[in-house]
Formats: C-alpha cells, sequence, structure tokens
C-alpha cells in the first residue's frame, strides 16, 4: 500500500504535537546565530503560534520566501539580509560559545522588529 503527500504531511505535522507543551520562537542569521528570540509557551495548538509568527514577520517589514512555509520554520529577508525563523522545542543556543545569546524579547512582534542583522 503506498501512501500519498497527504498522509505523510498529517504525520509531520503531528509529530510536531510537541511544540504544543511548549516552545521558542527563534531568529537566527545564515550562520545559525540567534539574533533574537522569545519563549512563547504551551499552548492547544502550535499552528496559531506560527501563525503569529509569520503575520510578525511580515509586519516587520520582512518578505517570505515562500507562499506556504514549512510547518515551523521558515526564511524571510529584508534589506537585502536573510533570517531563518524557528518555532523549536527547547531553548535557544549558539553554536559558538563566544557569541552571547541575546536577552529574551517581549513579544513575538518584537523578536521579529530586529534590526537589519550585520554581514556574517
Amino acid at each position: 500500500m503506498t501512501r500519498g503527500a497527504g498522509h505523510r504531511q498529517h504525520e509531520a505535522i503531528k509529530a510536531l504535537d510537541i511544540l504544543n507543551r511548549g516552545a521558542w520562537c527563534v531568529v537566527c542569521d545564515k550562520t545559525t546565530r540567534v539574533l533574537s528570540w522569545i519563549e512563547v509557551g504551551a499552548m492547544p495548538d502550535w499552528r496559531i503560534r506560527f501563525a503569529e509568527m509569520i503575520q510578525a514577520a511580515v509586519a516587520a517589514g520582512w518578505t517570505l520566501e515562500e507562499e506556504h512555509p514549512s510547518y515551523s520554520h521558515f526564511y524571510c529577508r529584508r534589506s537585502g539580509k536573510r533570517v531563518s525563523v524557528h518555532l523549536q522545542p527547547s531553548p535557544p543556543k549558539n553554536p559558538l560559545q563566544e557569541w552571547p545569546l541575546p536577552s529574551q524579547s517581549r513579544s513575538i512582534q518584537d523578536c521579529l522588529q530586529l534590526p537589519d542583522p550585520p554581514d556574517a
């Protein structure tokens, strides 16, 4: 029996239900350096929080690279710079210890309202 794309999509969404227990919105540059983040906490449906992240990015002047982003992350551009925005089930951390982790943002809107990222 062959399973179609609809089944795979359903399984991918179901796997992300772990985000309902608690999640973090994390914005990174192309080197995966954390630029901003906020703990968004547990909620009944992570897809609502993800939609808020997309709306906040667009409101902050970011252009989404895809019309329909993946289930838990998207890429966007502004002023020639590209960032990734993730909804993840664990607190953020930088890949290099010498990169300090920025302070937590006050809201999803603040998290996406970051200044243009520096050249990496």
